[in-house]
């Protein structure tokens, strides 16, 4: 049985070699093979990427998120062997841990598993986490706080843990913006990608990627996107329904004049674009 330390360099591991993200892999090399056969498996979870997946995964190792705990657990001899009795899913790790709690009591152990429904990441110390994300994202490093929003942690009941009277550390996790949420769904809905070509993680938080998404949006005469719609929608919900209508379709024209005087209002320069200050009065 390997220990947690084991766990989180296994992890560190798999960041640094750039392992990809297939749903149902735990270690393997994807080939086109095993691409087809996991295709099969889940036609919509793989399915729905196949172009990403071939352009960036084939020939790498690949895992999904629990897939990443259970590829360290199943390396132990070197050789990767699948094990039926520990092929546990997201849930089932933490269902059968013996310690776990809510986020906001987790204690500071390098080797935690880190929760949310149907997801699970390793912590590996100094405020870091280390999860196979999704297909676009692959095993990536982020932050405890202000990061994926953790629910609960456990430890592994496939591992051993060797760090006894440990200090409690973690508090609540930041829950974002709920209206910063809708605009990086609607994003997401309407195809408009980060700086690096990714879908936006949807945390509440307006960072960088999001206003890099923000920034490929084309508002003007004639635009008809799910991006407007929220624009329409936050004219409308913003000053006590004197701007905008959201009951009617999403088209830039309906919008533009509802936006100009906003605008006026705000004292924001009058330029009927949703640029960063217009976009953050909405917000």
């Amino acid at each position: 049985m390997i220990n947690n330390a084991k766990l989180v360099q296994f992890a560190k591991n798999a960041l640094s070699q750039g392992w990809g993200y297939v749903w149902g892999t735990f270690g393997q090399v994807l080939t086109p093979e095993l691409l087809a056969q996991k295709w099969a498996q889940y036609p919509e979870g793989v399915g729905n990427h196949m172009g990403f997946i071939q352009a960036h995964w084939i020939g790498k190792q690949v895992v999904d998120c629990v897939g990443l705990i259970k590829a360290a657990i199943w390396f132990e001899t070197g050789i990767l062997t699948y094990n039926g009795n520990t092929d546990y899913s997201a849930d089932e790790m933490l269902s059968r841990a013996s310690e776990k709690g809510t986020f906001g009591s987790m204690p500071d152990i390098p080797g935690l598993l880190l929760h949310l429904p149907g997801h699970v990441g390793i912590y590996v110390g100094n405020g870091q986490v280390i999860e196979a994300h999704g297909t676009e994202y692959g095993v990536i490093l982020t932050k405890l706080h202000g990061g994926t929003p953790w629910q609960s942690w456990s430890k592994c009941p496939l591992i051993q843990y060797t760090l006894s009277n440990p200090v409690v550390v973690a508090a609540p996790a930041p829950t974002g913006n709920a209206v910063v949420k809708d605009l990086q769904l609607a994003l997401n809905l309407g195809g408009f990608t980060d700086e690096n070509g990714h879908i936006l993680l949807v945390d509440g938080f307006m960072g960088d990627h999001t206003r890099a998404a923000m920034a490929k949006v084309a508002l003007g005469p004639g635009s008809v996107n799910i991006v407007v719609g929220f624009v329409q929608t936050r004219l409308h919900v913003q000053a006590d329904n004197h701007y905008g209508n959201p009951f009617v379709a999403p088209h830039y024209h309906e919008t533009y004049d509802a936006l100009g005087a906003w605008q006026i209002a705000k004292r924001i320069d009058h330029d009927f674009i949703i640029g960063k200050q217009t976009l953050n009065s909405l917000l």
